[in-house]
């Protein structure tokens, strides 16, 4: 069962994005600018904030629809500061997914579930976080019938990145998605009963 995206509800435009990019629509990390300009609008809140929260003081922004020194705050240049200031954390690809779960636009293009991908990806190292971060990745894409790779995200694969992560509450709540959404595991339906089976064993398991 394939569900709808969900729709981006502000009344303004969609967001524009002025700047170079690389091949797959994303800015480049280094070295991009904005309408032609290289970012120094942000330098005095840059001396106020340390530098791990700029990226989010300007994605908060973003949300909010709050102008910068009379800018609005593009996706671009969230982009831009997490990858100068946030470079090993996975809120650019946090972000990139909310883009496009949300389907807003970014450089008037819809971010696609691969680009995500990619983007989770990004870091070589590999810890619980970011499999964890990749997995959800993964059930929203199962649930919304969003493809990777040109396929559909079958719920034994949710299940495998679930388990691989170490995440029994996350991967309880998914089979209760797939229960109410009548989606197959295994070759059948997840029943009510082993939805309230697994949630016991989750809160038995956090009750210690």
């Amino acid at each position: 069962m394939k569900a709808t995206a969900l729709t981006y509800s502000h009344p303004k435009p969609v967001f524009r994005v002025g700047q170079q990019t690389g091949s797959n629509g994303i800015p480049a990390p280094s070295g991009s600018t904005f309408i032609g300009k290289r970012i120094s609008n942000h330098q005095s809140h840059r001396r106020r904030t340390t530098a791990p929260d700029a990226g989010k003081w300007i994605e908060d922004a973003f949300w909010k629809r709050k102008p910068l020194n009379g800018r609005q705050v593009t996706s671009a240049v969230v982009l831009q500061a997490y990858y100068k200031y946030d470079k090993s954390s996975l809120r650019p690809g946090l972000f990139l997914q909310k883009l496009c779960l949300q389907n807003i636009l970014h450089g008037n293009k819809k971010i696609t579930a691969d680009q995500v991908m990619q983007e989770l990806n990004r870091e070589p190292v590999q810890s619980n976080k970011q499999a964890l971060a990749i997995a959800r990745f993964k059930a929203e894409c199962c649930l919304k019938g969003l493809l990777l790779n040109n396929r559909e995200v079958t719920p034994e694969a949710v299940v495998e990145g679930y388990q691989a992560a170490n995440a029994t509450l996350e991967l309880a709540r998914f089979k209760q998605e797939c229960c109410l959404n009548h989606l197959p595991l295994n070759g059948r339906e997840v029943t009510p009963d082993e939805v309230v089976r697994v949630s016991r064993i989750v809160r038995k398991a956090d009750w210690g």
